[in-house]
């Protein structure tokens, strides 16, 4: 007689039941105790999100249930203690040894993922870029707004402070310049610069805590803000130059890491700087308000230093003719001309892990779609071996990303998690005509604590005495520019099962991932108007718009306790054990553009011989 134990029987039966309960899980997933959960609770969404996590494992309901009550992390760590209890299933599409490996795997087509691909077009290794979208560009992003044919809508980056050389060495975005230079891409003044350009900013509003005030009145004692008796009568700038100087021993010398205290500047916080050299929080909002930026929680060391003279507003920024995204755009068609054969673009691809496969990494990618502008997952998936892995992207992309075996504690606490990041929103309103003008407002911008933030002018211009616009067209665009943490009254995605979706949308909008519904627009207009001492029914109706809400992150900032010269030099390579690397602005010394660019230049200025066209 065979004696079967029973606990065998047991385990018999339930990996049965599970492979049963498996069956009609989401497609090459063993999802059914996270479905029945969701069922349940209506959390279908986010525990498809999770099935897509982990695939081919067999776990129990209820260690799921415990995982979907953790939001205090990121759901892909939460789910962490979940997975070592699970089961891995024999059943996993896990590709084997014989996946022939390309050179070089570039993960994401933003600026940073671009740049690489463009400066590495003349190599002979193979080289595949992989993007999320069906979009280059990522947060360069241009729209073109019907009648408007001077200038691009932009809804991400949006100018660039070009290259000056001076006695003492070249400032500005000296990448980016020489960048546009090579392409040979049209630039245009990002706002109308002629005439007499510092009167005209001069005559500006700024509609702080309901008062109306003019660009000079800010450093007089008219601020509604009840400031320290040593704080009136000085302008933002001023205010934050003061605190430089009591705050660090030699604060020209260009050489600033300690406090007068000997305290490192990045272990703390900026506001927290500011009350210990004798700020008021008054002063730090009035700042903040005045700036259109909240930077208060900011790491010091980037804060602290403030050059003497000079303003923010009186900076001359260029921008492209044919729209932001034109850069990225460009780079990456000369990179696929470059080489066609060994240079390929694959666009709709989403990295989900990244595992070791030999002396290779081996990539899982979700095919996604696009439609109306919307990105979303489908149900299949794809897997490619690279010998080298470049990732551009920004944090929220990179925390979804399955490490392992890479992942570690140290990596996600004190590398990934150095930075945080602030959501923006972004909405042009096209007008007939540039009805601001007869405000007397040409150039520059108005800024205002209500919830529209900033608001920039955007005029075609006169024409002058010997030119006459074509069909006497004078339309033109304002953008609303409303940062961190106001940006958050904007979104109307709530309004729909769809995410993402605004709805009813107004009249004559432009699709968008988000949409202006006719209360947005409506709202909008009530504040436009209450900026610039106007009645609603005072402002035409705009004829277009099209806006976008930056609702994970549109920039990212270093934490207090970052040594963020440190960890953005790790962030390059951040295992030593494996070629992947990291790059773009979000871990960067320097934000915008530039510091997507300067981290590319570095990681192939340590890791790549372009003579020989080797990896170090």
């Amino acid at each position: 007689m065979i004696m079967i134990h029973r606990g065998n029987i047991l385990s018999a039966i339930l990996a049965i039941v599970l492979a049963v309960l498996a069956s009609d899980g989401f497609a090459g997933h063993i999802c059914k105790p996270c479905k029945r959960i969701c069922r349940r609770e209506r959390l279908s969404e986010k525990c498809k999100s999770i099935c897509k996590l982990q695939q081919g494992f067999v776990c129990d309901g209820g260690c799921w249930k415990k995982c979907l009550n953790d939001a205090s992390m990121p759901l892909k760590f939460a789910l962490e203690p979940c997975l070592r209890k699970c089961t891995k299933s024999t059943d996993t599409s896990t590709p084997t040894s014989k996946c022939i490996p390309i050179d070089i795997a570039v993960i994401g087509g933003g600026i940073g993922g671009a740049y690489t691909a463009w400066k590495l077009k003349e190599s002979k290794q193979s080289i595949h870029l992989f993007e999320y979208s069906n979009r280059i560009g990522g947060r360069v992003y241009s729209r073109k707004l019907p009648g408007i044919d001077y200038r691009m809508a932009e809804m991400g980056a949006m100018r660039y402070f070009p290259a000056v050389k001076t006695k003492e060495g070249t400032y500005g975005h000296v990448l980016v310049s020489n960048a546009i230079e090579s392409l040979k891409l049209e630039t245009m003044d990002f706002q109308d610069y002629s005439g007499d350009f510092k009167s005209n900013i001069q005559n500006n509003t700024f509609h702080l805590r309901g008062k109306h005030m003019k660009y000079n009145d800010l450093n007089s004692s008219k601020v509604p803000y009840n400031l320290y008796q040593d704080e009136v009568g000085k302008s933002p700038t001023q205010l934050r130059r003061k605190i430089y100087e009591a705050s660090v021993p030699n604060p020209d010398s260009g050489d600033n890491k300690l406090d007068k205290d000997g305290i490192d500047l990045f272990k703390q916080r900026y506001d927290r700087i500011w009350r210990k050299y004798g700020g008021s929080m008054e002063a730090m909002e009035y700042i903040s308000d005045a700036s259109g930026f909240e930077f208060s929680e900011e790491n010091a060391a980037i804060n602290v230093p403030v050059a003497a003279g000079g303003s923010w507003d009186e900076i001359r920024f260029k921008s492209l003719k044919n729209g932001m995204s034109s850069l990225p755009m460009t780079m990456i068609e000369q990179f696929k001309e470059s080489n066609p054969e060994r240079h390929k673009v694959h666009m709709n691809h989403k990295l989900i892990r990244i595992e070791r496969q030999g002396q290779n990494e081996l990539l899982t990618f979700q095919k996604t779609t696009t439609n109306n502008y919307i990105t979303s997952d489908t149900e299949n998936q794809t897997t490619v071996c690279a010998k080298r892995v470049i990732l551009a992207l920004h944090k929220d992309a990179l925390m979804e990303i399955d490490w392992q075996p890479f992942k570690n504690q140290d990596f996600i606490d004190y590398r990934l998690n150095a930075v945080f990041g602030q959501e923006f929103f972004e909405m042009y309103l096209g007008y007939e005509e540039p009805w601001w003008e007869g405000l007397g407002f040409t150039t520059g911008r108005a800024v205002s604590t209500l919830p529209v933030g900033q608001i920039l002018y955007m005029g075609q211009g006169k024409p002058s005495s010997d030119i006459v616009l074509q069909d006497g067209n004078r339309k033109s665009m304002l953008l609303v520019n409303s940062g961190y943490p106001r940006a958050s009254f904007w979104d109307d995605s709530f309004l729909n099962s769809q995410p993402h979706l605004a709805t009813p949308q107004a009249t004559d909008m432009l699709v968008s991932e988000y949409n202006i519904s006719e209360a947005i627009l409506v709202e909008a207009h009530n504040q436009i108007a209450e900026v610039h001492q106007l009645r609603p029914e005072e402002l035409a109706r705009p004829y277009t718009g099209v806006m976008h809400y930056w609702k994970g992150a549109s920039i990212y900032s270093w934490k207090a306790g970052a040594n963020l010269e440190i960890i953005s030099k790790q962030m390059i390579k951040p295992f030593e054990d494996a070629n992947v690397h990291i790059v773009g602005s979000c871990y960067s010394n320097s934000q915008w553009m530039e510091g997507a660019l300067d981290s590319v230049e570095e990681l192939l200025d340590r890791y790549y011989n372009q003579q020989n066209d080797t990896w170090i």
